[in-house]
């Protein structure tokens, strides 16, 4: 099956997957495990390596499953007749789901074989990334607008890097702001609320722009 050609440099779609169209504070998706684990750098950093592995590898698989057999036409290399008028698009969510969770688990055995410690740290919230909406809504977005492989596998890798990053900003300002002196009513939520609130703000100046052109 034909690729589409490139609609843009490989290096403004990363830009705009990573920063543009930001998962976390721009698209508000994966707020409750980012909640959870920016309480620590160590376990923000984790989560946020975790949720790039996730999106490249199990998305990279996605985009094949989706592209050839799951779209309509998309079985038409098979040498059967009405081959290509076959249309599996309503098990979409359901095929990307599963490959979601399996890979979710494979990361998760990995770490618990060979990085206990880390793995205990995060706990049960890099189970939960089998249903992080952000994982979801990357690989969605991608192949609504279909994107070419390698620029589907480009966005993936934007998308987790931004998500990372996202999550390491807030861990920081947070220890920042533990050391510092607050009014009572304004400690721990409160406070994270706040901050949230100005990054998203601050990655919404961002929308305007079109790379595209």
């Amino acid at each position: 099956m034909p690729e589409l050609p490139l609609r843009m440099p490989l290096s403004l779609l990363f830009f705009q997957a990573a920063f543009i169209d930001n998962y976390l504070w721009a698209k508000f998706l994966g707020m409750c495990t980012c909640l959870s684990c920016s309480d620590s750098i160590k376990k923000a950093n984790a989560l946020g390596l975790s949720v790039i592995t996730i999106m490249t590898v199990s998305n990279s698989l996605n985009w094949f499953l989706y592209t050839y057999f799951i779209k309509l036409g998309a079985l038409s290399w098979l040498p059967l007749e009405g081959s290509s008028t076959v249309d599996l698009s309503h098990m979409t969510f359901l095929v990307l789901l599963s490959l979601t969770c399996g890979s979710v688990q494979v990361l998760s055995l990995l770490l618990d074989t060979f990085l206990q410690e880390l793995s205990a740290s995060i706990g049960v919230y890099l189970k939960l990334l089998a249903v992080n909406c952000a994982i979801l809504a990357a690989c969605t977005t991608s192949l609504q607008e279909g994107y070419s492989f390698p620029e589907h596998l480009v966005y993936q890798v934007g998308a987790g890097v931004g998500w990372w990053l996202a999550i390491l900003l807030l861990a920081g300002l947070r220890k920042r702001i533990r050391i510092s002196a607050l009014p009572p009513c304004a400690e721990g939520a409160p406070i994270t609320f706040i901050i949230m609130g100005l990054l998203s703000m601050a990655f919404a100046g961002l929308a305007g722009l079109d790379l595209s052109s």
